[in-house]
């Protein structure tokens, strides 16, 4: 998955694997309580995610609660999402 990282001064390409773009809407989800994303509606998105491995790169990165907030976040917004 291609992921662009884009400032005023220049745009990067970053090539994010199938568990980190969602660890990364997660953290955004936690932080801002904002769930509108095209890629969280995606509910197809969601099935191929490893959600250990994005457990792990939430406790590595020591954002465990945000990652829980975010999810938390899903869930009362998309129901219908299969979150765990």
């Amino acid at each position: 998955m291609l992921f662009l990282a884009v400032s005023k001064f220049n745009t990067i390409k970053i090539r994010l694997t199938n568990n980190q773009l969602p660890f990364l809407e997660l953290v955004r989800v936690g932080l801002w309580a904002n769930a509108e994303s095209p890629v969280l509606r995606n509910h197809g998105f969601w099935e191929s995610v490893d959600w250990e491995k994005v457990y792990q790169l939430a406790e590595e990165q020591s954002v465990v609660g945000l990652v829980v907030a975010g999810i938390e976040h899903l869930k009362k917004d998309s129901p219908n999402l299969n979150v765990p």
